[in-house]
């Protein structure tokens, strides 16, 4: 992966609001608001990237940290989740 290849120190996953493929969900008779199909969209991403050996690699040696937020295009608001827990651990699969 090129971003650990330059050594970044954050990998931030960002889902927005309107967005086409959280609508489809919509449809679920789950009273859920959109914006919660949109963080946990989020971070199931964030949990795919651990599926990377050097990705959870460099996350469990604390060269890079995972992020997710939420970009509000009509409010301009952005939110950033940067207190995330996915219990890492090396005896751990994921």
């Amino acid at each position: 992966m090129f971003s650990l290849e330059v050594q970044v120190e954050n990998i931030v996953v960002v889902g927005h609001s309107c967005c086409g493929g959280i609508k489809g969900l919509m449809s679920s008779p789950d009273d859920r608001s959109s914006s919660t199909y949109v963080q946990e969209a989020v971070n199931v991403s964030l949990g795919n990237l651990l599926t990377y050996p050097f990705v959870r690699e460099a996350v469990v040696n604390g060269a890079v940290s995972l992020k997710g937020a939420h970009y509000h295009f009509a409010k301009g608001t952005f939110e950033l989740w940067d207190h995330l827990d996915f219990a890492i651990s090396p005896s751990i699969a994921i």
